[in-house]
C-alpha cells in the first residue's frame, strides 16, 4: 500500500472521529438545553416554575409561588386582626452532583411579605411611652413588611431525570432580615409619632423573635420540552 492511500486512510479515520465527536456533543446539548415548566406547593404557598435544563446536571429556575393567610395575632398586649400575604419569588440555580435525582439548590428569594393588622382597645394601655384610653383611639393599624432580596439553600430530590415528566421534593431555607413595621391610629390623633414608632418598634421585635429563617418544604410536577 502507497503512502498516499495510507494518508488518506488516516485523513477520513480523522474525519470519522472529529464527525462522531461533533454528534455526540450535539446529541448532550440537545439533552441539556431544553425548557422546564412545572407547578409546586407547600410552605411558601401555591405557584409556578420555569426555566432552562442547561446541561443534565444544570438546571436555571423561576419560582413564584404566594399564599394569604387571616387571622388573630396578639402583639404587646394587644390583638390584632391580621391579614398575611407571603409571596417570595425565587431564581434558583440547581446542580445535581452525582447521577441521581438528588440535586443542590441556591439562589436568591425576593421577599415581598407584608401583613396587615387592626387592633381596638379593650381598655386604658400605653403606647410607647403614653397610655391612652379606648374612647381616646379607635384603633390602631399596623403594617409589617421584608421586601429584601435574601439568600436561599436548599435539598432537593427529582423523579424522572431523563425523562419528561416528572415529580419533586425539596427543602430549604431563606434568610429572613428585621422586620419594618409601620403604626398609625385610625380616625383620632391621641397619640404622637414619637409613641406610634415606638410601638412599632416593640412589635417589630415580637415577630422578629425566633425567625431569622423561613423554611420552605414544598413539592412540584415538571414537565421538561
Amino acid at each position: 500500500m502507497g503512502t498516499g492511500a495510507r494518508d488518506k486512510r488516516v485523513v477520513a479515520g480523522l474525519w470519522l472521529l472529529c464527525g462522531a465527536t461533533l454528534a455526540n456533543q450535539k446529541a448532550q446539548a440537545a439533552e441539556g438545553l431544553r425548557p422546564l415548566l412545572g407547578f409546586t406547593a407547600g410552605s411558601s404557598g401555591y405557584g409556578l416554575q420555569a426555566g432552562l435544563q442547561i446541561d443534565p446536571r444544570l438546571s436555571l429556575r423561576f419560582v413564584m409561588n404566594a399564599w394569604s393567610h387571616a387571622g388573630s395575632v396578639a402583639l404587646d398586649g394587644l390583638n390584632y386582626q391580621m391579614k398575611a400575604r407571603v409571596e417570595m419569588p425565587q431564581l434558583l440555580l440547581d446542580y445535581r452532583p452525582f447521577d441521581s435525582g438528588f440535586y443542590l439548590a441556591g439562589g436568591l428569594t425576593l421577599n415581598r411579605t407584608e401583613f396587615k393588622g387592626l387592633a381596638t382597645l379593650s381598655g386604658p394601655i400605653e403606647i410607647g411611652t403614653e397610655t391612652v384610653q379606648p374612647e381616646d383611639v379607635s384603633g390602631l393599624l399596623s403594617r409589617a413588611k421584608y421586601h429584601s432580596t435574601t439568600p436561599y439553600f436548599g435539598l432537593g430530590w427529582r423523579s424522572g431525570v431523563r425523562r419528561k415528566l416528572g415529580i419533586h421534593f425539596e427543602a430549604g431555607v431563606t434568610a429572613l432580615p428585621g422586620m419594618q413595621v409601620s403604626l398609625e391610629e385610625l380616625d383620632s390623633t391621641a397619640l404622637s409619632r414619637a409613641a406610634l414608632d415606638a410601638e412599632a418598634s416593640r412589635i417589630a421585635a415580637d415577630l422578629d423573635d425566633g425567625l431569622s429563617f423561613y423554611p420552605h418544604l414544598r413539592l412540584g410536577v415538571q414537565y421538561r420540552f
